[in-house]
């Protein structure tokens, strides 16, 4: 019985190490997103403006469009996903309501 217990708590001390280092992964990888690539030293700012002093009128054109474009995917992305939450927190609702009325229904019918 000591060898399982044994086991048993080092396959909990090992299971534990393991949850904590996939989130603190996690964390690092959203952290180097959020920092390290934006805003950081070599991030998409400072290469957005490292190269931008070499272009031509052109490419400030082709820029513009691909950011309205890039924007307006985003909004509408985040857009249809409110609407889809909107629609399934309705579609919910109506099921529980759909519920409470089976179980107010008198036995006999």
């Amino acid at each position: 019985m000591s060898n399982f217990a044994q086991y048993y708590v080092t396959f909990l001390g090992d299971l534990w190490n393991n949850i904590v280092e996939w989130f603190q992964n996690h964390i690092a990888i959203i952290v180097e997103v959020f920092y390290g690539d934006w805003a950081g030293a070599g991030g998409y700012f400072q290469k957005l403006g490292a190269s931008i002093g070499s272009w031509n009128a052109l490419d400030y054109i082709a820029f513009i469009l691909v950011l309205i474009i890039d924007l307006a995917f985003m909004f509408l992305l985040i857009v249809l996903l409110v609407q889809l939450v909107r629609r399934y927190i309705k579609f919910n609702k109506r099921e529980i309501d759909k519920d409470s009325l089976i179980e107010d229904k008198p036995k006999g019918c």
